[in-house]
């Protein structure tokens, strides 16, 4: 629910949470008293409008956003598949997000980041192949501590 909350919210125009509340409940059947829909709906917010956060849901003119965009490519070990929660471009770098919706601490992100390191160098390897030559940056985005942290 928060990925999707996330996605819609962070819309060009942006959604309003009653928009967003109501796509949600179509699309999972879900009432829109829901006690999880509710929660998920508030930490999606609060992420959205974490000042931190603002060039990765409201980027600059010249970036591009995408939503859980699919990469596909094939190693020397085998396809790799993965869906990218969000990707912003621009001339000169591609900006990798992932989203972590775990209940976790801001002391726990740093080590669980870790367990994750290999997911994001996969991504970043499939998108150096779709624009090389570009600056790639990764990121985890813990949704319920609100951190990010960089891979």
């Amino acid at each position: 629910i928060i990925h999707r909350a996330l996605e819609l919210l962070s819309r060009q125009p942006p959604w309003s949470i009653n928009q967003t509340r109501t796509s949600i409940c179509n699309d999972m059947v879900l009432a829109a008293a829901d006690a999880m829909l509710i929660d998920a709906l508030a930490e999606a917010q609060a992420v959205i409008n974490h000042k931190q956060f603002e060039s990765v849901f409201f980027p600059a003119a010249n970036t591009r956003a995408s939503n859980e965009c699919t990469l596909s490519f094939q190693t020397e070990h085998g396809q790799v598949v993965g869906n990218v929660d969000r990707i912003l471009i621009n001339d000169n770098e591609i900006v990798i997000v992932d989203y972590k919706t775990h209940w976790v601490t801001e002391a726990d992100t740093a080590v669980l980041a870790e367990q994750y390191r290999s997911q994001m160098q996969h991504y970043a390897q499939g998108v150096a192949l779709a624009w090389p030559g570009r600056k790639i940056k990764t990121l985890l985005l813990f949704t319920f501590c609100r951190v990010m942290v960089e891979m």
